[in-house]
């Protein structure tokens, strides 16, 4: 059971509609090959076991979305990274997102907001900002019951089996 499968659609669905100055910030599990000038990343997602049961199962799951925002080398401006960054942590933090098929999830948290550096190209510098986020996740499964065999105490308070 994976709960990447529950968890990734709902991150992607939450941040849908992001926007810079009118022009919509798309989101991507990986960078096309001609991405636009601003984009996000949602990448090396972790699931991590918690103690659980069969029945009721949980899980502590990051993402690392980066950020990334494109401009001419000479016109460089990090404020376009920061305010989208701004929009993800609206959307994100605090929020517990809605999940399918009886999983349920905690609020969203921030742990992490950092500037990866600035990568240079030619004519053009990338900046980014990377948040990782954290939820906690669980399923309850559906109860089992097993009947087991009827018992009784004899008068000396002995456990009997009644037979039928």
């Amino acid at each position: 059971m994976n709960p990447l499968l529950r968890l990734s659609p709902a991150v992607f669905a939450a941040l849908s509609g992001l926007v810079y100055q009118g022009v919509a910030v798309p989101v991507y599990d990986y960078a096309n090959q001609q991405p636009p000038a601003y984009y996000v990343l949602l990448t090396k997602p972790q699931v991590l076991s918690v103690t659980g049961r069969a029945s009721c199962r949980q899980w502590l799951c990051e993402v690392l979305l980066d950020v990334v925002t494109k401009f001419p080398t000479r016109n460089v401006d990090s404020t376009v990274a920061d305010v989208i960054a701004d929009q993800i942590l609206e959307r994100l933090d605090y929020v517990a997102l809605p999940l399918p098929d009886g999983f349920q999830c905690m609020e969203g948290r921030a742990v992490s907001l950092d500037d990866a550096g600035d990568d240079t190209t030619g004519q053009s510098q990338v900046v980014h900002r990377r948040l990782r986020v954290r939820w906690y996740l669980s399923w309850n499964g559906p109860l089992v019951y097993t009947l087991g065999p009827s018992v009784r105490l004899d008068t000396a308070g002995r456990v009997r089996l009644v037979h039928p």
